[in-house]
């Protein structure tokens, strides 16, 4: 816990080198990508992590993943190196996200049913998030056969259960 904690001071303090939110959200979605990509390749994060390692190897190999130019990510991948903070990245990926997130003033929500869903159903489903959140909603749609018929829909750690599953469940209690 202390991690993800120490994780959001350093990417709060790197989005707060950024004036304006549309910077901020550029900047931002550019570390997701370099996270993303690090991760992806397997044993960079081992080999950056590694205290025999020099730090000019290390630099060497996340100036691999940096788009050329951008000196503020690359001195902010530079200054985890030096403090052996790298292992924050894990943490950094989630707080990226939701900070992203927060500033375009959208919630994430992922859709679980058992076909594919049509537009109306979709619209609906949209419609009805705006309204309860109050922001806009980038809606995931993810079919999941385990589901019997209805939906799932799970959006900023509320979870809106309308499946078949769920609701024999709350028949079977209201009748115990």
């Amino acid at each position: 816990m202390k991690y993800v904690l120490l994780a959001s001071r350093y990417v709060k303090a790197f989005s707060n080198c950024f004036d304006s939110d549309s910077d901020k959200i550029s900047q931002l979605s550019i570390l997701a990508d370099v996270i993303s990509k690090v991760y992806l390749e397997k044993g960079v994060v081992d080999m950056i992590n590694d205290p025999t390692v020099t730090s000019s190897k290390k630099f060497s190999v996340l100036s691999l993943y940096v788009p050329s130019g951008n000196k503020m990510l690359t001195n902010f991948l530079s200054l985890l190196i030096q403090k052996d903070r790298f292992f924050l990245l894990d943490d950094m990926a989630t707080i990226v996200e939701s900070m992203i997130y927060d500033l375009k003033k959208e919630v994430p929500a992922t859709v679980y049913s058992s076909v594919s869903l049509q537009p109306k159903d979709k619209q609906t489903i949209l419609a009805y998030l705006k309204s309860y959140f109050k922001k806009d909603v980038d809606l995931k749609m993810i079919v999941d056969e385990s589901i019997l018929a209805g939906v799932k829909v799970e959006a900023n750690n509320t979870v809106f259960d309308a499946t078949l599953d769920n609701s024999l469940k709350n028949l079977k209690l209201a009748f115990q």
